[in-house]
């Protein structure tokens, strides 16, 4: 990591942060009939640049200084990703005899290309604050974390702070999608980020495997409002609506009567959120729920309630998930019902001092999608469940740390059980080593193949070489009978310098 910061006697101030990761590991590789394990050489390079105080005055004496009108910012991230290795590089072989074929990999695993000298712009925008006191604005590439929703759009954003507590806020833009400019594929909407395209053959009057995937190179406008409580001291809550729509891709859709529309709509969503504050934090209920309009139905709601006293906190919540996907995916066809999870969490941190731990419970119920092919007087539940069980324990001393932890998990699913165990130590002022191991068993339920046990290793360090430059290295190996090895290597050179100029 590289920092930079200008002086203050500078009518701005700004800042650079540059980090440099190089991974080697391996990949087990089962597409085309294949089962290999591949070489992946990884180089990421991440760059992020922050400026602020733009507008503030300079040169006037102290006790002269105008103040800037508002402040006026910008801040940004990029990221420029690269493999090396085999994988991505090379060619793959499949077929045996006359069917035997070579192609490069990146042909055959298009998502691939996500890491052949991808450079993806996290977020870049400019952003002004308490414009006559009252206004906010962002103008760029924003990634956005709301009540239930995660997004990436380029498009301006706005906040209205009014006296009565509360705040308006809107947007309008662009999804950042996959196929867009220095777009990073994280950010493509839920459903549609898988490299399998089809189109519709109007002559064969059936869907057949395409190369190309034209509905994703589309443009998707959104637009979003809402309300929040600003300033309440006992509670906040927060009302959002937003809306995505796409043109529609010519000869992709059956459309013989003229049935495609010119636009769809990929995602709209109402989603709201209230969460309390009460007997001084002693107390903190919470509940956020999302309503699909496409899918005509509530698709998340979570709940919750936390209750502390002195160093004991217990925690219930309840979550309800329904799987659903942008309107151009086609899981939704094959997502149709939901989950309901219910956890219990205990924590205990005696004296607020250096000994902590934990202990959790879930049960988790899903519904049965499968009922409608049962044969004449076959029988199946409904529903099916998992549930599991959890407990920790953690220690902080003046130089190091420790943690471990068990689990156990059965129902739906199958079984999993194990447990993990991790220090951190620092032997000396420029010197800081850190272990893990951990033991998990498996027991898939459906596939009786998927069983046993692997075991996990890894250790690494930094080594502080001067004020300003760390390396980091990480080791790690993880083995099973299914894999008999996977071996990683992670090294991070990390810069941070504040010259004095």
């Amino acid at each position: 990591m590289l920092t930079l910061a200008w002086p203050s006697a500078w009518a701005y101030d700004f800042e650079v942060e540059s980090t440099t990761v190089g991974q080697g590991y391996q990949l087990r590789w089962f597409r085309r009939g294949q089962d290999v394990f591949l070489n992946r050489r990884r180089l990421s390079q991440s760059l992020r640049l922050h400026v602020w105080n733009i507008l503030e005055p300079s040169g006037e004496p102290a006790d002269d200084r105008r103040e800037a009108p508002f402040e006026l910012y910008f801040t940004s991230s990029m990221r420029l990703d690269h493999d090396f290795g085999e994988v991505t590089q090379g060619d793959v072989a499949y077929g045996a005899g006359s069917q035997r074929e070579v192609e490069p990999a990146r042909d055959v695993v298009p998502e691939l290309d996500n890491s052949h000298l991808a450079l993806d712009v996290l977020h870049a925008y400019l952003g002004a604050r308490g414009i006559l006191g009252f206004l906010d604005l962002e103008l760029g590439r924003s990634l956005v974390v709301d009540s239930l929703d995660w997004f990436s759009f380029d498009g301006a954003r706005a906040r209205v702070r009014t006296p009565w507590h509360l705040s308006f806020d809107g947007l309008l833009g662009l999804v950042v999608r996959e196929r867009g400019p220095a777009s990073s594929p994280t950010h493509e909407p839920d459903g549609s980020s898988s490299a399998e395209c089809a189109e519709f053959d109007e002559i064969r009057g059936t869907w057949v495997a395409s190369r190309e995937c034209a509905q994703r190179d589309e443009l998707m406008p959104t637009i979003g409002v809402g309300i929040e409580t600003d300033g309440w001291r006992w509670a906040s809550a927060r009302l959002f609506y937003r809306r995505t729509v796409s043109p529609t891709v010519e000869g992709l859709y059956p459309d013989s009567g003229d049935q495609a529309p010119d636009w769809g709509v990929n995602e709209e969503h109402l989603s709201a959120m209230v969460r309390g504050h009460l007997a001084d934090g002693r107390a903190s209920p919470w509940m956020a729920a999302r309503w699909n309009f496409l899918l005509a139905q509530l698709d998340e709601a979570h709940a919750g309630l936390r209750l502390a006293a002195a160093e004991h906190a217990l925690t219930a919540e309840y979550s309800y998930s329904f799987p659903s996907f942008e309107g151009d995916s086609i899981f939704n066809v094959f997502s149709i019902e939901p989950y309901h999870d219910v956890r219990l969490s205990y924590d205990i941190w005696p004296g607020r001092g250096a000994w902590r731990s934990h202990a959790r419970a879930f049960v988790r119920r899903f519904e049965n999608t499968d009922l409608q092919a049962l044969e004449a007087g076959e029988l199946q539940d409904e529903s099916d469940t998992s549930k599991g069980v959890a407990a920790g324990v953690q220690f902080r001393g003046f130089k190091g740390r420790a943690r471990a932890s068990l689990f156990y998990e059965t129902g739906h699913g199958g079984v999993r059980a194990g447990g993990d165990a991790s220090t951190w130590f620092r032997p000396g002022e420029r010197l800081e080593l850190e272990g893990r191991i951990s033991v998990i068993h498996f027991d898939e339920d459906l596939r009786e193949e998927l069983q046993g046990t692997s075991l996990g290793l890894q250790g690494g360090g930094r080594w502080i070489l001067t004020d300003g430059v760390a390396l980091h290295l990480i080791l790690e190996e993880n083995v099973s009978r299914l894999s008999p090895g996977q071996f990683r290597v992670v090294g991070i050179l990390d810069l941070a310098f504040q010259p004095e100029i």
